[in-house]
């Protein structure tokens, strides 16, 4: 692992982000300060250049999940066009990536040299958010639980940054969540706000894996409440950005003044404001 972090970081200082992934981060909500300190970048159109100038300062690939050695050369197990994720630890070290892919059926895969020669499979960990601006989680701050790197950094951003927002790769990654519930109970947290997708309504699968995802945080201590913003938008990105963009208010009602005519509706939902326990 300690070798993966080294590595990754190595690779995406090598890196650059293209214009037309840059455009879409921006369309998403996030700012030009925002994507860099995500370390958002493209997937080359070739390796042999990042490899030739990583060679020079010593970094081994091997047992690093996305790349293999074959002959005494690095290889990397991917190259379709797209944009890497980076998935930062508490400590703000990349431990993986996720790649967005610009075309396909799976837009989301893991970085991952599973079935390679001296390949490195992937394992699904939790994200902590976008280093030197979200907040450390504890007991004192209110924390969000969500699917996808990328929709957590765009929710902690738009959100105003105030409360920690942690990703899954998935609502089926039972054993991520139960790690990441004993690093929650070990700093202080006995609950959090569920921002996973509102296809629960829809999906009977989804709604079966946030039941057990609720009684895995039981079993050490945290309750989870659920963040209702009902289902005209998916993700808890789609609806913050709509809040941004004005379509949708933040859950708050203003008191309305004596004899002041009621405002026309404006949302089509108000959502539920989440209370810690």
């Amino acid at each position: 692992m300690r070798n993966s972090i080294k590595v990754y970081r190595a690779v995406l200082n090598e890196l650059t982000l293209k214009p037309e992934h840059r455009e879409n981060l921006k369309k998403r909500g996030l700012s030009d300060e925002m994507i860099d300190k995500c370390l958002y970048r493209s997937m080359p159109e070739r390796w042999s250049s990042v490899f030739a100038a990583l060679k020079k300062k010593g970094i081994s690939f091997k047992g690093v999940p996305g790349f293999y050695e074959k002959n005494g050369k690095a290889f990397a197990a991917c190259s379709k066009p797209g944009f890497f994720i980076p998935y930062f630890n508490s400590r703000n070290e990349i431990v993986g990536m996720q790649i967005r892919f610009d075309r396909g059926d799976k837009r989301y895969l893991w970085f991952s040299s599973s079935g390679y020669d001296n390949g490195c499979s992937a394992r699904n960990i939790a994200s902590y958010g976008i280093p030197s601006v979200m907040p450390k989680c504890d007991g004192t701050k209110t924390v969000y639980i969500t699917e996808g790197a990328l929709k957590a950094h765009i929710a902690c951003v738009l959100s105003g940054n105030h409360n920690p927002y942690i990703a899954l790769a998935g609502v089926n990654c039972f054993n991520q969540w139960e790690e990441t519930c004993v690093y929650l109970k070990s700093v202080g947290v006995t609950h959090v706000i569920d921002a996973f997708d509102s296809d629960r309504e829809s999906n009977e699968h989804v709604r079966n894996a946030l039941k057990k995802l609720y009684a895995i945080a039981a079993r050490y201590g945290i309750s989870m409440t659920r963040f209702n913003w009902g289902t005209t938008y998916k993700g808890v990105d789609d609806y913050y950005l709509a809040v941004s963009r004005g379509e949708v208010f933040l859950p708050f009602v203003p008191k309305k003044k004596p004899d002041e005519e009621a405002p026309k509706p404006v949302t089509k939902f108000v959502p539920f404001i989440p209370k810690t326990a």
